[in-house]
């Protein structure tokens, strides 16, 4: 993928299509809660999110996609709201939008510093109608957008996330957290399955059907320890989870009603919270470390010349 400092007629970009990004009719009944949005997040760069906005896209849909959606589009079950004639409704809609040239803005708002959308543009009544008639035609979380630039246009082509080459995801654990996963797996030898051994445990969130990850995890039965399965070691079913100080409203530092991109603290306690005892109420032991507390423990161990990497 080329970046933008190139700007050729070669930049490519995907951008996955979320369940907060639906048309009412094809909001999934596993998918988060709300209406939807009609604008699209397109990611954390500012530079991008402007680029492709300087051009038209141009709509196109595989050859075989209403063979790809017949099937999920006939089970009422895999959406929130019952329509009849959901099927028809986005046939007509991927007719009326294929190879239609639709225009499309920045959508930001005041507060969107860190992440950025797109939307029509909305002095044009027919582009916008346009453009929720596209929105008709995505079933979220299981296509993407890819973007082609061309010479005066963007190619708009919708694409099945199973056939997007798989990358290797950028780490998501601060080093911090790595830190001190390492030192705790050294300390007590065992081994922590963590996000770059094995990818994060997760159980999955009752009420939505999410994955609920946490930082680390070990089991004797599939861990390296002193114990096993009929002789566990003290920290079989255990669980880690390193939380920064900033992103989740340390009480030691932040009171619930301070807000963390204008959510209140209180409702992160209550999240952490609820997945911690989800955990415990499954038969795992939850231990928690703040981003303070480690870095004062580091500090107390290079005044006793102790080593924690």
């Amino acid at each position: 993928m080329n970046t933008i400092e190139e700007s050729t007629p070669q930049f490519e970009i995907i951008i996955p299509i979320p369940d907060c990004f639906v048309a009412s009719i094809l909001k999934l009944s596993n998918g988060k809660n709300g209406h939807g949005e009609s604008r699209l997040y397109i990611g954390d760069n500012n530079q991008i999110n402007n680029y492709i906005c300087q051009k038209q896209w141009k709509i196109n849909y595989p050859e075989n996609y209403k063979e790809e959606i017949s099937e999920l589009l006939d089970d009422q079950n895999s959406f929130s709201k019952i329509c009849n004639n959901r099927k028809e409704l986005v046939y007509q809609s991927i007719d009326e939008c294929s190879d239609k040239m639709l225009e499309i803005v920045p959508q930001n708002g005041d507060k969107d510093v860190r992440r950025y959308y797109i939307g029509p543009n909305k002095s044009n009544d027919a582009n916008k109608k346009l453009f929720n008639k596209f929105r008709a035609t995505l079933i979220p979380k299981q296509f993407s957008i890819k973007l082609t630039e061309k010479e005066t246009y963007f190619e708009c082509f919708i694409i099945k996330n199973d056939v997007i080459e798989k990358k290797k995801k950028s780490k998501k654990s601060s080093n911090a957290c790595k830190e001190f996963l390492t030192y705790t797996s050294n300390k007590y030898c065992i081994e922590i399955q963590d996000e770059d051994n094995k990818g994060e445990f997760a159980l999955r969130n009752p009420k939505n059907g999410y994955f609920w990850p946490v930082d680390g995890y070990h089991k004797c039965e599939i861990h390296e320890c002193n114990g096993n399965a009929d002789s566990p070691c003290p920290f079989n079913n255990h669980v880690w989870e390193f939380q920064g100080d900033y992103f989740h409203g340390n009480p030691n530092k932040y009171s619930a009603n301070d807000t963390f991109h204008g959510v209140d603290y209180s409702k992160k306690h209550d999240k952490d919270k609820e997945k911690k005892q989800y955990y415990e109420d499954n038969g795992y032991i939850v231990n928690i470390k703040w981003e303070s507390e480690w870095v004062q423990e580091k500090k107390i161990m290079k005044q006793n010349n102790i080593q924690w990497n």
